[in-house]
């Protein structure tokens, strides 16, 4: 746990406050259905409890089936029983016991404070009681170690369809690699639009480790990102906090100066601005979208003559605008599958049965987009997904649907380590190091 003040009393004061913090955030995201990114800011803290409030709940979140199995080896009963604020004590030692590599002492005297203050004098008797039996026992010690997908999925926390996905596809060393990925704290990949050396001197000076990314020259990786945010220089525009397969499919793109390009489900936003930079302040980029509220995160570029936003849906917006864009994006909704590193929480919202609406959905978003696209234009489909029914399945059955369309082979505009025998980007987590995504580019074959 990383710790701020060299004062005992004011560690030991953070370390309780930001547990209860975590406590209230954990409930949230585990009994009502709540996003990560979405709680938090529910009380104020000060700089140290909130750190150790957002890695807690990062660390939980990844972890929760291991810590749940360790838990329940020490707890006489059925865990799932339990009221939720002592469940996410006990998950909140555990990890601290299990994962983090807490001092025993630290982690169960501060647990019991914040179960005190948090439920009732018993809990804290009873979270006492389960924590010090974990430390004697540690049964984490005692590795799982079969290939099973129940033993797989408990042991690295995941649902257990998805690893037997994954096992089918990968088979279990590559498998083992991608949930090893997904549970490890993130690295930030930040896109650095200018004053590139006056900020590399600011992270140096910061003392924050940073390394240039293997795939994009205007990319650097971070370990650290809340200097950067303090330091202002997301908030004046200088950087931006964006993975860098979400810029490979805006250069797959290859936005141009003086087009038209239409962005089909632009929020929140982060693809439309980098093809924004891209158009070097000429052309028309119409970000297009259902949500009227998540447009609004393209704040900030209210005032460039390049940029319409449309709070739209797409396919109706395609249908009254055709052959109207040189060039066409379509980042569809998916299951974000390629991002549980970044995203814990996701992995527990997603259900098998979530393909069955999505891709529908994405058959009729790159329908409409070959709608919008003039003859001669190009149109760029892509997901947050590395399932192959999202991505290949479904570039493959729109160029059955629509003859008129080719691909142009992604090797020309990226590493072609990141490119299928198709001609498909794909990018894989625990090969390339970046969130897993795919994208395809077509061109509609002039008349």
């Amino acid at each position: 746990m990383t710790v701020e003040s060299k004062n005992p009393k004011s560690r030991g004061t953070a370390g309780v406050e930001g547990r209860i913090a975590a406590v209230h955030r954990l409930v949230r995201i585990s009994e009502d259905g709540a996003f990560a990114s979405l709680v938090g800011g529910e009380r104020r803290l000060n700089p140290a409890a909130e750190r150790v409030a957002t890695e807690l709940v990062g660390g939980v979140t990844r972890w929760r089936a291991w810590l749940d199995y360790l838990a329940a080896t020490c707890y006489r009963g059925p865990f799932d029983s339990l009221e939720p604020p002592i469940k996410e004590l006990l998950r909140i030692g555990t990890y601290d016991l299990a994962v983090a590599g807490t001092a025993p002492h630290a982690a169960v005297h501060q647990a019991v404070e914040a179960a005190g203050k948090t439920v009732r004098p018993g809990a804290a008797k009873l979270v006492n009681a389960v924590l010090r039996a974990l430390d004697r026992k540690k049964p984490w010690k005692t590795d799982l170690t079969r290939d099973l997908p129940a033993e797989l999925a408990v042991r690295w926390s995941h649902p257990q369809w998805m690893v037997e996905r994954w096992l089918e596809r990968f088979g279990p060393e590559d498998t083992k690699k991608l949930l090893e990925h997904n549970n490890r704290p993130p690295i930030f990949s930040l896109r650095v639009a200018e004053r590139r050396e006056e900020f590399e001197q600011f992270l140096s000076d910061a003392h924050v480790r940073w390394t240039p990314s293997s795939w994009l020259d205007d990319y650097i990786r971070v370990e650290r990102l809340q200097p950067v945010i303090r330091g202002e220089w997301v908030k004046g525009g200088s950087v931006s906090v964006q993975d860098e397969s979400a810029g490979l499919v805006v250069r797959l793109l290859d936005p141009q100066p003086g087009e038209r390009i239409v962005d089909g489900c632009a929020a929140p936003g982060g693809k439309s601005r980098y093809i924004h930079e891209r158009m070097a302040g000429k052309g028309l980029l119409m970000a297009v979208d259902a949500s009227e509220t998540r447009l609004r995160l393209l704040e900030g570029l209210d005032e460039s003559p390049v940029l319409q936003t449309q709070a739209a849906d797409f396919r109706e917006w395609a249908t009254a605008n055709p052959e109207s864009a040189d060039r066409v994006l379509v980042d569809a909704p998916c299951t974000g599958l390629g991002v549980l590193g970044s995203r814990a929480d996701l992995r527990w919202h997603r259900t098998p049965q979530d393909f069955d609406e999505l891709i529908p959905l994405q058959t009729e978003l790159l329908n409409a987009a070959a709608l919008a696209v003039r003859p001669g234009g190009v149109l760029v489909y892509s997901t947050c997904s590395i399932a192959p029914e999202e991505n290949q399945a479904r570039a493959d059955a729109f160029l059955e649907a629509h003859p008129d369309f080719q691909v142009e082979p992604a090797d020309i505009w990226l590493d072609e380590a990141l490119v299928t025998p198709e001609g498909y980007m794909e990018t894989l987590p625990h090969r390339d190091g970046v969130d897993g995504a795919f994208g395809v580019r077509f061109r509609q074959l002039a008349d």
